[in-house]
């Protein structure tokens, strides 16, 4: 099976998952999913980094529970199924506590919450000021400063962190 499609929409950070009705929840939770990074003309004539790897770096955050011998624990209750199902574990790209160096000054992040249910704040301890150029729907019109940002399951946010004053 080698299924082929065009995506063709403006520049963003989307993600895939299925629909199967009944079994979304879980296929997600045990990772049927992903992102697929669109780019544009207009994406492309941004000064923003786009070195994927090195100063564009997605991040797919991920709450999970494992049984001892490291398998997804997916056994939801009524209340689990009425209000989502969390995990223990927090995992970024798959993985438990990963690392990243820094290499470069200007790093562009493009979040998202793949989470089932938690609704996540994503901050850096020092306070830093970081620009939000994007969301779910595509860029922003402008940059906008924060130094937080809230996602709920599914959405996404793209952002610039420079590193320089930290």
């Amino acid at each position: 099976w080698n299924p082929q499609f065009t995506i063709n929409q403006q520049a963003a950070t989307l993600w895939y998952h299925p629909h199967l009705m009944g079994k979304t929840a879980e296929q997600v939770y045990k990772g049927l999913a992903g992102l697929f990074i669109i780019e544009d003309e207009i994406s492309d004539s941004l000064p923003i980094p786009k070195e994927y790897g090195i100063n564009d770096i997605p991040l797919i955050f991920q709450d999970r529970e494992f049984y001892n011998n490291g398998t997804f624990s997916y056994r939801p209750n009524m209340p689990d199924i009425q209000h989502g199902y969390f995990g223990n574990v927090m995992l970024v790209n798959g993985s438990k506590e990963p690392e990243f160096a820094v290499t470069e000054k200007i790093i562009r992040f493009r979040i998202l919450n793949g989470s089932n249910s938690t609704v996540m704040r994503y901050y850096f301890e020092s306070g830093i000021v970081f620009y939000q150029i994007a969301t779910d729907g595509g860029f922003l019109e402008k940059p906008v400063p924060l130094t937080e940002v809230v996602l709920s399951p599914g959405e996404r946010a793209e952002i610039l962190v420079d590193f320089s004053q930290i």
